[in-house]
């Protein structure tokens, strides 16, 4: 399944359960997993986080059931459009569908934000006009 050996975890100041973090990284330029490791390292966030990589393109993907015990998914950006026929990015948007129905956090950067619209609001279709959005604060921490 998942990159296990890849999991990385620091002490938090309040010696809680670490957060636990599925990455779905996508194929692309770079392994992406490693730039979010980066951007959210306890030093930066105050929080233990605990890592497990998934390789969408080879069919990795966290189990479905959702009592998997991670407390959020990234899904990376790709080389790819959501709209192009891969049997990787429908599976991927199916079980965006399905955590999406078990209400699980979920971000998505770039091509994961178009397989969560995508998964949530077929179908899928190449545009070509554009729009931007602006940046807005936020954290990460552990439903109660």
């Amino acid at each position: 399944m998942g990159d296990q050996g890849q999991n990385e975890a620091a002490a938090s100041s309040d010696g809680s359960r670490p957060l636990r973090i599925a990455i779905i990284n996508c194929p692309g330029s770079e392994r992406y997993d490693d730039c979010f490791k980066t951007w959210l390292r306890p030093e930066a966030t105050g929080q233990r986080i605990e890592w497990e990589v998934f390789e969408a393109a080879e069919g990795q993907l966290p189990p479905e059931s959702g009592g998997d015990g991670f407390d959020g998914y990234i899904i990376t950006g790709s080389k790819h459009g959501v709209y192009e026929d891969f049997p990787w990015i429908q599976q991927l948007c199916d079980w965006v569908a399905q955590a999406h129905a078990r209400r699980s956090k979920i971000l998505g950067v770039c091509f994961g934000h178009q397989v969560g619209a995508t998964a949530v609001r077929p179908p899928r279709t190449r545009t070509r006009s554009l729009s931007f959005l602006g940046s807005r604060g936020g954290s990460i921490r552990r439903s109660p």
